[in-house]
């Protein structure tokens, strides 16, 4: 489910009704250019509840997780999980947000971006909000030049802004390779897959370094698409990000 659409609570995934919801049964909601490497994230998951728990929290709390951002919107300020490489929450937060408090939340947060009406209306129902590094905002090149960011975790779970199949491809596998064997997938091995070279162009693990390719793409014709990449040894078509 895209955290990109507005209606997010039309589309929340069904539950039997239950008098104690499941602490273990957990849904994402990750947006449709971002990617989840599904045994890293079932890890984490188990590690990050196991954590509350170790520090007071009650194992059968609501939970929500997920890499984190602040909302600035004049005075107000929030912190909300950001849904580009995945908000995770388990079926007591998901079953806190049923009867009437979705439908009074949803209109309550009127913003730009699904994942923060999706988080602000988990938290309210009582959910916990639990910041992780382990989900990247960018892609894993962008990661990779930003490595004061992505060292923090021990190992990655999720990507966003996956603006080619074939980086998808790569990741996925990866992860089959490390699924196989039943192990994770590591940081060296996103190293060790996208490095500078024919596929992967250094602007694209420094873009702040460098021009703003999504501006430069959109305001290009494909003529001049056509000759800012043959001027760089690239193929007519191809998108300069």
């Amino acid at each position: 489910v895209s955290t990109q659409s507005n209606g997010w609570g039309k589309e929340n995934p069904t539950t039997d009704s239950k008098a104690e919801p499941s602490p273990n049964t957990w849904y994402c909601i990750i947006d449709d250019d971002g990617f989840a490497l599904t045994a890293n994230a079932k890890a984490m998951l188990a590690e990050e509840r196991a954590k509350f728990i170790t520090k007071g929290g009650q194992a059968t709390s609501p939970l929500v997780i997920g890499s984190t951002h602040l909302y600035r919107k004049k005075k107000f300020k929030r912190v909300f999980a950001v849904g580009g490489p995945g908000i995770y929450f388990n079926e007591a937060a998901l079953m806190a947000t049923y009867t009437t408090k979705l439908d009074y939340c949803l209109p309550r947060h009127v913003y730009g971006g699904g994942d923060i009406r999706a988080s602000f209306c988990l938290t309210d129902a009582g959910a916990h909000l639990l910041p992780i590094e382990h989900s990247y905002f960018d892609s894993p090149m962008r990661a990779i030049g930003e490595a004061k960011k992505y060292s923090k975790s021990p190992y990655p779970v999720g990507f966003h802004r996956m603006r080619h199949r074939h980086w998808a491809f790569r990741l996925a596998a990866i992860e089959a390779k490390r699924w196989a064997a039943k192990q994770l997938v590591t940081w060296a091995d996103i190293q060790a897959n996208f490095k500078e070279g024919p596929l992967f162009y250094r602007s694209q693990f420094y873009p702040r370094e460098f021009e703003n390719y999504t501006m430069l793409y959109f305001a290009m014709t494909r003529q001049q698409l056509a000759e800012y990449n043959r001027k760089r040894g690239r193929q007519p078509d191809m998108d300069p990000m």
